[in-house]
């Protein structure tokens, strides 16, 4: 706890001061000092610069807009905005903070009325409640989050997608089970992940959307009577659209829309960590993590441990974790409450920890070496080609599929207990597996046989969109970096958007505030 910006002088005793809620009404005892350390100091723990910066920037919001509709003078308005301005400038570090009072609303009401008064600081929560205010808050935070995230997707496919661009005619074995099923190529593999993460972009882009309409003008569940411009307050926030319904003010979907499209990412992440992450051992010795990404041992100083893949599957389970407490939280009641506030701090960490995982791993993905020459004999070693014998044997001798699987089933049978390797089979041995699965041989050319065996070729014949290969890859790839260009562009452009309307807001109260000398720019 930061004791020298937060006090309970005022708390622990006495009357409460003028400005606090309910002084001299409703409430005629202070806060205990249970309800201080469990509850407002908890609340408090969380207050960072951005969340003290989203609450300057509703308040000018708020103010600016009631001065605008005639609803307070607008000198009045002028010496909130001074006050607002200054505290802004501050910064959080430079914002006393009284835990006694609760949160930063009344602490930030209590300090300009005594600065300014209450016949004017009075007029500063005028049309509006905790409830909107504070759902407000919670959705600028989510906002900026997402965004940061949405940046980090970004960047992480861009980097998959040079890295796949580079492996085109890099042939590895394709798994199943954890078993070779049929060749592939790196490129192919990495596409896979570019496309996963294609979708993961689109789920929070829409999010977003859903996340960036305002609260402000609802109060706490039936709006106000004043004649507030929702609109416009909206408009000087950077939000697209209003919520319509005050009960619906109440509903945190959002932090679960976006806990979840984190942990669905997270999901991919993790198969690609957790697939690199055993490539590494030295039982498949396909990849190797740079010495920069690894620790070695304070014992065994043969030892260099991937610690970066591992922290990124950890951060894996704490954006699922986070995803869990969201859904418990937000389970309960449909009325305004705490409870639903809580929410917000696993919410906000499920998008941080996803971040901080896709930038880490992203910087040792950079890094990774394949090895090339591995992956390729692999490849042929342990008959990922067997649909490829068996697709051949359709087009050649004209059996079915099921007697061509069954001929190679019995063929890979056959060559594995005689401990011969695919590439040593000869055509007398598909012969003989023929006669013992389908009654007769099939006599196909060992040439043919032969093609069928190269993995090259394999991959080769896969020209299907969604195929290894490179004649299928390369536009699979060029349509994935048009898509990643589209989407990092419309990403610029709301960050655009974004920025002029904090000049636009800033430039408002700066105006309203009458010239005042105030270090009014919006925070960098």
């Amino acid at each position: 706890m930061a004791s020298d910006r937060r006090s309970r002088g005022r708390a622990a005793g006495g009357e409460r001061p003028p400005g606090t809620y309910g002084v001299g009404s409703r409430l005629k005892k202070p806060p205990s000092p249970e309800l201080i350390e469990f509850f407002q100091e908890t609340y408090l723990a969380g207050v960072d610069e951005h969340s003290f910066e989203a609450s300057v920037q509703v308040s000018l919001a708020h103010v600016v807009m009631l001065a605008e509709e005639g609803i307070i003078p607008f000198e009045d308005a002028g010496a909130i905005l001074v006050e607002l301005l200054e505290m802004g400038a501050s910064g959080l570090s430079g914002f006393p903070i009284d835990s006694g009072l609760g949160d930063l609303l009344p602490n930030m009401e209590t300090q300009l009325i005594a600065r300014i008064g209450e016949e004017v600081g009075g007029r500063f929560h005028t049309g509006r409640s905790r409830g909107d205010y504070y759902v407000t808050i919670s959705r600028l935070k989510f906002r900026r989050r997402t965004l940061e995230l949405l940046e980090e997707v970004i960047q992480f496919r861009r980097a998959l997608l040079s890295l796949a661009g580079g492996h085109l005619k890099t042939l590895m074995p394709g798994y199943t089970h954890m078993q070779h099923a049929q060749p592939v190529t790196l490129a192919h593999y990495l596409a896979g992940f570019v496309h996963e993460f294609e979708r993961d972009f689109d789920r929070l882009w829409a999010a977003l959307a859903r996340i960036n309409v305002s609260p402000m003008g609802l109060g706490i569940l039936s709006t106000t009577s004043f004649a507030l411009n929702r609109g416009r307050t909206a408009t000087l926030l950077g939000f697209e659209g209003l919520l319509r319904n005050g009960r619906d003010l109440s509903d945190r979907d959002y932090v679960i829309e976006s806990a979840a499209s984190a942990a669905i990412l997270m999901t991919h992440l993790h198969k690609l960590v957790t697939d690199l992450y055993e490539w590494s051992t030295s039982e498949f010795a396909l990849v190797r993590v740079a010495d920069e990404d690894s620790m070695t041992s304070s014992m065994m100083p043969q030892k260099s441990n991937p610690v970066v893949l591992e922290d990124a599957r950890a951060r894996t389970g704490l954006v699922q974790g986070s995803l869990m407490a969201v859904l418990s939280i937000l389970k309960g009641s449909a009325a305004n409450n705490v409870e639903v506030t809580v929410a917000d701090t696993p919410g906000l960490r499920a998008l941080t920890d996803a971040a901080h995982a896709l930038r880490a791993f992203r910087t040792v993905l950079g890094r990774v070496q394949f090895d090339r020459k591995r992956m390729a004999r692999l490849a042929g070693e342990h008959w990922s080609q067997a649909t490829d014998i068996a697709d051949l044997l359709v087009r050649e001798t004209g059996i079915s599929f099921r007697q061509a699987h069954r001929v190679t089933g019995t063929l890979v049978a056959e060559a594995l207990s005689a401990g011969v390797a695919p590439l040593a089979v000869t055509s007398r041995m598909l012969d003989a597996a023929a006669i013992q699965a389908i009654g007769r041989p099939l006599r196909l050319p060992a040439a043919r046989l032969r093609q069928a065996l190269d993995p090259w070729q394999g991959v080769l014949h896969r020209r299907l969109v969604g195929g290894p290969a490179p004649e299928a890859m390369e536009p699979v790839l060029k349509d994935s970096r048009d898509l990643l260009a589209s989407d990092a562009s419309k990403l610029e452009e709301l960050l655009a958007g974004l920025d002029a309307r904090r000049r636009e807001l800033y430039e408002a109260a700066r105006a309203m505030a009458s010239g005042a000398s105030v270090s009014a720019d919006p925070p960098s």
